[in-house]
């Protein structure tokens, strides 16, 4: 091991010795990787592949000395420093160049909170049994599209807290565009068909793939559509509404998508989550009925500027309808500016800036949706 040139929290570079280097490295119990080292390239890359960062070190956590180390080694050396969890953030603030990545993603269930305040390493959850529930695809042809998601945008008005159905335009294996339907209801099966069979009575769908599944296999419907490795470029927005107008503004879209890979999403809100106040927790956005999102995909990388501006476009031209306001996950990387990041939290963004100023007054944990402390 030598010498190392890594990047501190003001944007210069300093040179670690390689005794302090190899200090901080037999104070953890799991490994720290550098440029060069067996593992390395593996353990920088994340789900998005659009993000391709080096950082200086990676210190692989296995337990929470692992982490207090870490971050004690950090500020003693003012290090930039990222925290990866499950390394699926879109605009990839879990991994840096030239700084420290604080790497949880080996500790076993949890998965630290990359966030403003610090990182989590445990917590404590109450659970309840879930299931078999009603779950999976209803597909129709793209010609469909226009009449599907509006019957969904009618259906969806009376529907209980325990359905819940998301629209999706996307394309099949084959090259088809299609228009889908994403059913999860949790409650008895025969109920649940009851519920939903006015949606099959409407649309006809040409591909039924709904029925009995279990929790887990709902979660994980639609993994192998979103692997790990493509190019990703994510936008989002909460809408007022869904009119005519916005309808046909997202088909026509996607219609002139340039990749097969690129879907969109409607994302559809309601029940619980409108019954907790818009400032009881850093989350605001309360009375929305559909998150929209733009996730536009693709494998080369010299294919980013038409997918990026084919996403883009959409965005803009689906602004007449948004209430502008976005879900904080889905905010670019520092590319949409201080005041998205203010949107995203709304009322409660001076509290959390107070929380910040408390408790992370340096800023130490700025690479995320990063809220400033006040001084």
């Amino acid at each position: 091991m030598t010498d190392l040139r890594i990047t501190t929290t003001r944007g210069t570079d300093i040179v670690l010795d390689e005794a302090t280097v190899e200090g901080f490295k037999t104070s953890l119990r799991g490994s720290l990787l550098r440029s060069g080292d067996a593992g390395y390239d593996e353990a920088r890359k994340i789900w998005n592949a659009n993000v391709d960062k080096r950082p200086a070190l990676i210190a692989r956590c296995v337990g929470v000395s692992d982490v207090i180390n870490a971050v004690n080694f950090a500020r003693a050396h003012s290090l930039l420093i990222s925290v990866r969890g499950g390394g699926h953030n879109i605009p990839g603030n879990c991994v840096c160049n030239g700084g420290l990545v604080i790497d949880l993603s080996r500790m076993k269930g949890i998965r630290g909170g990359g966030g403003n305040f610090g990182i989590v390493t445990s917590f404590e959850f109450r659970l309840h049994p879930v299931g078999p529930i009603l779950g999976g695809l209803l597909l129709y042809p793209f010609a469909q599209a226009r009449a599907v998601l509006r019957t969904l945008r009618d259906f969806n008005l009376s529907t209980p807290d325990a359905l819940s159905v998301f629209g999706a335009l996307l394309t099949s294996p084959e090259g088809d565009r299609l228009v889908g339907c994403v059913v999860c209801y949790n409650g008895p099966i025969e109920q649940g068909q009851a519920l939903i069979q006015p949606l099959r009575d409407q649309t006809s769908p040409m591909v039924d793939l709904v029925g009995p599944i279990s929790y887990e296999q709902m979660q994980t419907l639609l993994d192998e559509a979103l692997p790990f490795g493509l190019q990703n470029y994510w936008k989002s927005e909460f809408l007022n509404g869904l009119p005519d107008a916005a309808i046909d503004t997202l088909v026509d879209h996607f219609a002139a998508a340039p990749s097969p890979l690129t879907q969109i999403i409607l994302e559809q809100f309601g029940g619980a989550y409108r019954r907790v106040a818009s400032n009881e927790n850093a989350f605001s956005h309360r009375d929305f009925d559909y998150n929209f999102v733009i996730v536009s995909r693709w494998v080369d990388p010299a294919d980013a500027e038409p997918n990026i501006q084919w996403a883009r476009n959409l965005w803009n031209a689906i602004q007449p309808y948004a209430a502008g306001v976005v879900y904080v996950n889905y905010l670019e990387a520092g590319e949409e500016g201080a005041s998205r990041i203010r949107a995203a939290y709304a009322q409660n963004y001076d509290r959390l800036v107070d929380l910040k100023s408390k408790y992370d007054p340096s800023n130490f944990f700025r690479l995320n949706q990063n809220i400033k402390p006040s001084n």
